[in-house]
């Protein structure tokens, strides 16, 4: 990972100044520590889903509790905290680092406040804490870094940040669950918790924001511009309206079987929690680091010559999820399952970085910070309020007449929304060409 950093530099948007102080290998070191926030970012939320059967036995919750354990509460707070604390990341004034730090020592913090809950509310509001401290986190790293790395290799930055995704899903379902099967889900919690606490400390000491290293600069004496401003220049692009769409239903669908897929593989085919963290977590998480990568590469490698292709990956990779997925929820076979459930973290991977960056590129660098957190506002909202909430009142509902096999209803019914996805991408890339006006 650090050889493909090598190439990084300023971009022009840091340029002047700052550009003689900030060398290749800070920018590197930012974005290499920048992957590791995101991955614990991402460790936080997966491992609740690993440990919610056991979690659901211990405290006696519903299905529709732990949808709205794993899923409304966070998306709630998550949002509502999120476009303010990216307005202040999108002030020439402000310290990104110092909001990341700050951010992520809160989460860390009430992640292990989850494992101290003794009921249903009180994880509800430890939940409702570590989604206060995630919610800064993303729109500041991805503005971060679009003012440090250049143009051409912006998506690939990005998918170096991106890996955190499918990393943190990796440790999240393979530490976690083979954790609660030794020592108990609390102690999982406790466990994920102490990294994002010496990280927090770590980043805060190591990195400086490049607009701390001249506070004279021409960007920053200038008046920061009114939000109803930003958010109709966010709204002038066709290509973002298009990507938010394709976010909601991938988001929606996403959510709610990274909850409910553990659950199926545990209801219907008998496996453990340490089970599925080994197999699926390992596997699933190997394929999702390639996939992300890969992507952030055939971004870079064809959207740099042709603008509507930085999708072209996500598009293909949707279209073959669909079947896939299907495969995997109708077979009885469960290694067959496995198998097919693994592959889908590197197909859908292919898109992130790429989405990543094109965001970051539609929009004014005022804005950049605002654009990812209105982007994180619909597919938390919708995707991790909504998705896992549906998906288990669903299951309830349900449970009359297909018992057990529920889950597997809900979500063979629920993989049609990712061609609603692969739309919006399609009808994204149709405009990229006209308006990626900022991708330098």
């Amino acid at each position: 990972m650090r050889g493909h950093l090598e190439g990084m530099a300023l971009s022009d948007a840091a340029a002047g100044n700052t550009s003689t102080v900030v060398q290749a290998n800070r920018v590197k070191s930012a974005v290499f520590l920048l992957f590791i926030v995101y991955t614990l970012n991402h460790l936080d939320r997966q491992i609740l889903n690993i440990l919610a059967e056991a979690i659901s036995a211990d405290l006696g919750l519903s299905d529709t509790q732990i949808g709205m354990m794993t899923g409304l509460s966070f998306a709630i707070f998550y949002t509502g905290l999120g476009i303010p604390l990216a307005r202040y990341a999108d002030d020439s004034k402000s310290d990104r680092v110092t909001l990341i730090s700050v951010c992520v020592a809160i989460w860390s913090a009430m992640t292990a406040c989850c494992g101290l809950a003794q009921n249903f509310v009180q994880l509800l509001a430890a939940r409702i804490g570590v989604a206060c401290g995630e919610a800064g986190g993303t729109p500041a790293a991805t503005s971060l870094i679009a003012d440090i790395v250049p143009t051409d290799k912006r998506a690939r930055a990005m998918a170096v940040m991106a890996l955190g995704l499918p990393v943190g899903s990796l440790l999240g379902m393979g530490i976690g669950g083979v954790i609660s099967d030794a020592f108990g889900w609390r102690v999982s919690l406790f466990a994920a918790a102490i990294p994002g606490l010496i990280l927090a400390a770590v980043f805060r000491y190591l990195i400086r924001d490049p607009r701390k290293l001249d506070l004279t600069t021409e960007a920053n004496s200038k008046p920061r511009p009114k939000l109803t401003e930003v958010l109709r220049e966010i709204a002038r692009s066709r290509a973002f309206l298009w990507l938010m769409v394709s976010s909601c239903a991938t988001s929606f669908f996403g959510y709610g079987k990274q909850v409910w897929q553990i659950i199926y593989l545990m209801r219907t085919h008998d496996l453990s929690a340490g089970t599925i963290g080994v197999t699926l977590g390992i596997s699933a998480g190997l394929l999702g680091i390639s996939g992300v990568w890969i992507g952030g590469w055939l971004g870079d490698r064809f959207g740099s010559k042709n603008p509507r292709h930085y999708l072209t990956a996500s598009i293909i990779g949707g279209l073959i999820t669909v079947p896939v997925l299907t495969i995997g929820y109708a077979t009885d076979n469960t290694a067959l399952a496995v198998v097919m459930l693994a592959l889908p973290p590197f197909l859908t991977g292919l898109g992130v970085a790429s989405t990543f960056a094109t965001i970051q590129g539609l929009v004014p660098p005022h804005s950049r910070a605002m654009a990812m957190s209105i982007k994180l506002l619909i597919q938390t909202l919708v995707g991790l309020g909504l998705g896992p909430l549906t998906f288990g009142l669903l299951s309830d509902s349900l449970k009359p007449l297909a018992g057990e096999d529920s889950v597997r209803w809900v979500l063979l019914c629920a993989v049609p929304l990712m061609l609603i996805g692969v739309l919006g991408d399609w009808r994204a890339s149709a405009h990229m060409k006209r308006e990626l006006v900022y991708y330098s």
